[in-house]
């Protein structure tokens, strides 16, 4: 049973490693960047949509402001 468990075990490890969820931080990227009006359908693009807006302000002091109030920002 050890032998069989042995010779499996690295099949197992590959096929966890190919269905692991995998990160392409370019398309992340695109997404968020081109993000749309249309496509606001959940709260988690709502968040994303407000600190998207948030981080790209000008204004230092203001930028502060809105991250200091944290999860209570909204729309």
């Amino acid at each position: 049973m050890k032998e069989t468990n042995f010779k499996l075990k690295p099949i197992f490890e590959k096929f966890e490693a190919y269905l692991k969820p995998q990160s392409n931080q370019i398309l992340s990227r695109y997404q968020l960047r081109y993000l749309k009006q249309d496509d606001m359908l959940s709260p988690f693009k709502d968040e994303t949509l407000r600190d998207k807006l948030i981080f790209g302000l000008k204004s230092d002091k203001v930028r502060k402001n809105a991250i200091a109030k944290g999860n209570s920002l909204t729309f």
